[in-house]
């Protein structure tokens, strides 16, 4: 027995972990390892359940994607669960089952299931985030990339086949599907410069994060 329970017949205060700095390096490769959000919204929470959405599909956006998993997957949770966007977060695995049974076979599709996910899976990766991300970080970044202006898309294509285009500060922007080291990937170009981000998940490329994560690269490559 330590001399702090001995003297105030209390266990010792659990140390308050450091802060994470989530900027784009460390997103990024949190992103990479869980193919998911990159924050645990709440903490008492054991598992978490992404599903897919895409805003450019009918039927599908985010905010259809949110009300499905509120109505159809929420219900089904006997042990304490929560909506949140499109993440459904369980308090005890025995939720799993249910849901996986009713939308695990789904493969494309509103109900499809993206990520199955512990929390202490989470926590282990974001720690190893914070230490890849100090040994990669961005030499020149231009800024914090949530700052960039809303970006507007042109689609064209289905599928892998689907090709998205987009302005910003001048720069053509084109995020695609490929192939690096033999995994899918969607892969951000800038000006024609092929592959300055990658990305598991289509999302993320198009979004603000990866953008910007791309013209960071090339801004660092031009000044070498």
């Amino acid at each position: 027995m330590s001399i702090f329970v001995s003297l105030t017949g209390r266990a010792p205060p659990t140390p308050v972990p450091a802060p994470i700095r989530h900027d784009a390096d460390h997103v990024r490769i949190l992103r990479l390892m869980v193919t998911d959000t990159y924050r645990w919204r709440c903490d008492w929470a054991a598992w978490r359940m992404r599903f897919e959405f895409d805003d450019h599909v009918p039927g599908q956006s985010q905010q259809e994607v949110a009300a499905f998993v509120h109505s159809r997957a929420l219900p089904l949770c006997a042990s304490g669960a929560e909506a949140s966007g499109n993440i459904l977060y369980l308090r005890d695995e025995t939720d799993l089952p249910p849901v996986f049974d009713a939308f695990g076979a789904i493969l494309h599709g509103l109900g499809h299931i993206s990520a199955i996910q512990s929390r202490d899976a989470y926590e282990d990766a974001a720690r190893i985030a914070v230490v890849l991300a100090e040994r990669h970080r961005s030499p020149a970044p231009t800024g914090d990339p949530l700052a960039l202006p809303d970006l507007q898309w042109h689609v064209s294509g289905q599928d892998q086949f689907r090709v998205a285009r987009t302005k910003v500060r001048g720069h053509d922007i084109t995020v695609r599907f490929g192939y690096l080291g033999g995994h899918e990937m969607w892969i951000v170009d800038v000006d024609g410069r092929a592959n300055c981000a990658h990305f598991r998940l289509r999302a993320d490329a198009m979004s603000k994060l990866g953008v910007g994560v791309a013209l960071d690269n090339v801004a660092a490559q031009s000044k070498r």
